[in-house]
């Protein structure tokens, strides 16, 4: 199961970093707010990642990763807000 998890979250890395890539250097630079809200969402899937990793290894939860994740959801919904007025 450990496996499984750590080869879905690397393919989920692996589309979001060419998504951000792609948005952040190509010759538009109108969709570059797409490629840091996508930057914004990597950092939270890591943080999903690692809260999940900590759960199966049996370690005590760190409230840092609570925190980091909390930290991103609040940018998250902040780029979402300032994207949509």
């Amino acid at each position: 199961m450990k496996k499984v998890i750590t080869y879905t979250f690397s393919v989920i890395y692996i589309v979001i970093i060419v998504g951000i890539i792609e948005m952040l250097y190509d010759d538009n630079p109108n969709n570059d707010h797409y490629g840091q809200y996508l930057l914004i969402v990597m950092m939270f899937i890591q943080g999903i990642h690692y809260l999940l990793r900590d759960k199966l290894e049996n370690k005590k939860s760190r409230k840092s990763d609570y925190l980091f994740v909390l930290v991103t959801v609040g940018l998250l919904i902040w780029a979402s807000t300032a994207y949509l007025t």
